[in-house]
């Protein structure tokens, strides 16, 4: 073989070999660069005489349902729940609609952006969330990005 069809060759497979190795380390190097993802969300109960129930429902940006759990949180209990796998793609940043109904009484709604390293944390009765009277928020729905 002459030197123009090596070159050639080589060159078809460099091509070749980038078209595998580019997407895989697109998908992989933000995590490498960021670290692992954040937890879907994040609940703090800090009240220290109660435990408390906690239902946490995810709208899509059609308002359609995608996610609902009941949690029953000790006093001083944190629950943290893992990404759903699409929410861990860095290329895909969706608006979604956190809504927490605290003991069947107090609800609150928070849209939020959700990628790798944003999460929505749900406080219940935080010493930190006050309102102007100075009285304990019950429910407050933060965002915290890494």
């Amino acid at each position: 073989m002459d030197k123009k069809k090596m070159l050639i060759i080589a060159g078809l497979i460099v091509v070749v070999i980038l078209m595998v190795i580019v997407p895989y380390i697109s998908k992989i190097l933000p995590f490498y660069l960021m670290g692992q993802s954040t937890p879907l969300f994040i609940i703090y109960n800090d009240d220290v005489n109660n435990s408390h129930e906690v239902v946490v429902e995810i709208f899509n940006f059609d308002n359609e349902s995608i996610f609902k759990e009941l949690y029953n949180l000790n006093q001083n209990e944190k629950i943290e729940h893992p990404k759903l796998p699409i929410m861990n793609n860095p290329r895909i940043v969706e608006e979604y609609t956190i809504k927490a109904v605290l003991d069947n009484d107090t609800m609150k709604l928070r849209r939020v952006k959700i990628d790798p390293w944003t999460t929505p944390v749900i406080y219940l009765y935080s010493p930190h969330n006050r309102n102007a009277s100075g009285e304990v928020i019950p429910l407050y729905i933060g965002v915290r990005i890494v």
